[in-house]
């Protein structure tokens, strides 16, 4: 089959159901109809076969609808560990849009490594088996199994207070998030860790 490069034009048309109903014009001069669902396409005509070109092109108008954050989140290379610079709801928001899974830690009461790894384990919804120790967190961020998603965001709330850890115990976690950001990348899914 000989790839052709199509100038499709693409009209929205939105029905009752508020589901997003496009009419791409292909050089076949027979308009091929796709509906797009929540990402997915499915074409409604007699045509099997829609072309690369097509499906590109129809990615880039939804593009618009992505906000600029969600974006940035799934940027693999730019995750890490950085200080929030947003509100915390556009975070959320941002983060259900991207489709990935957000843990939210309060450091303002902790005093010890156990309540820290604790409130920790209640965030990611951590299975039984983890345990009250560092080698547990790190087991656990790495194997987030219980929690599918596209990506991953844990979020330390007061966590400039470094002295609600003691100082080596606030350096151990922070080694072990830093090698859980690497680790996933490897995987091939952004973690992302902000202070706030």
């Amino acid at each position: 089959m000989r790839e052709m490069g199509l100038r499709s034009k693409i009209s929205r048309k939105f029905y009752p159901s508020k589901h997003p109903d496009i009419i791409v014009s292909t050089p076949f001069k027979r308009p091929v109809r796709i509906i797009v669902v929540r990402g997915a396409s499915f074409a409604v005509c007699r045509w099997s076969v829609i072309t690369a070109t097509i499906i590109i092109e129809l990615s880039n108008v939804y593009m618009s609808n992505v906000s600029p954050l969600v974006n940035r989140l799934k940027n693999i290379a730019e995750a890490g560990a950085h200080q929030l610079n947003c509100s915390l709801d556009e975070l959320r928001a941002s983060a259900a849009q991207a489709q990935f899974s957000l843990f939210e830690v309060d450091m303002a009461q902790l005093q010890s490594k156990g309540e820290f790894l604790a409130e920790l384990a209640q965030a990611i919804h951590a299975p039984d088996w983890f345990g009250n120790n560092w080698d547990a967190m790190a087991d656990a961020l790495s194997d987030i199994s219980w929690q599918p998603a596209a990506g991953y965001i844990l979020v330390l709330h007061n966590s400039g207070e470094q002295q609600s850890l003691p100082v080596t115990d606030y350096s151990i976690m922070q080694e072990i998030l830093l090698d859980t950001v690497v680790f996933w990348k490897a995987e091939g899914k952004p973690f992302w860790i902000f202070f706030c």
